[in-house]
């Protein structure tokens, strides 16, 4: 009887003693769980406040972007505005450069006109001045209503080509045609007359 009784003894002191040995294991295992529950916790914590700062960032970039395509667009708008003022600018000036030459072209063809007339003029009286003078035929005694002979043509003169002479003045200060001066002289290039050579020529 007494060793039934130290059995059951032994038996339920080895009990509660796996039964705290338990309890303890299982208070340990509870405590790491929970500890690693709250670095779970902390950690998702962290990862929840990082997705909104991150929210918040992307936010803000877009925010950033919004008002940066605003201001593209303004600026894209300010210089349509300009290069279209540039090219009325252009415009108008081509316009006023182009009137400017037309009334240049026509202010220089009335000058042009006005010192052609002026030379043509001045190369008259030129010519004028520098015609020699006739001289006065001699007076023949007048012949005899018998007489029957013709009268007698007037003998060549001779010119002397000067410098800066042509046939033609040469011609227009004797009163001549260039082809009759041309004849006369037995020329056949009007362009080959020199300096000094000697004409003859008719009055």
């Amino acid at each position: 009887m007494i060793r039934y009784r130290f059995f059951v003894l032994s038996a339920a002191a080895v009990l509660a003693f796996s039964t705290a040995a338990c309890a303890a294991d299982y208070n340990s295992i509870r405590s790491d769980i929970n500890e690693q529950l709250r670095e779970v916790k902390t950690v998702s914590d962290q990862m929840k406040w990082q997705v909104e700062e991150a929210n918040k960032r992307a936010e803000d970039l877009e925010k950033e972007v919004g008002s940066l395509r605003k201001q593209l667009a303004e600026v894209s708008r300010a210089n349509e505005q300009k290069l279209a003022e540039m090219h009325a600018k252009i415009a108008a000036f081509d316009e006023k450069h182009l009137k400017l030459e037309a009334e240049l072209d026509k202010k220089m063809q009335v000058i042009l006109e006005e010192v052609t007339k002026e030379n043509e003029r001045i190369l008259s009286k030129v010519e004028k001045g520098s015609k020699p003078k006739k001289e006065k035929a001699k007076k023949e005694p007048a012949k005899k209503s018998g007489d029957t002979d013709a009268a007698a043509p007037a003998p060549d003169e001779t010119h002397e080509v000067g410098p800066g002479e042509t046939l033609s003045k040469i011609a227009r200060s004797y009163g001549m045609a260039v082809s009759d001066l041309m004849e006369l002289n037995g020329i056949t290039d009007a362009n080959s007359v020199r300096v000094g050579q000697k004409l003859k020529v008719r009055k």
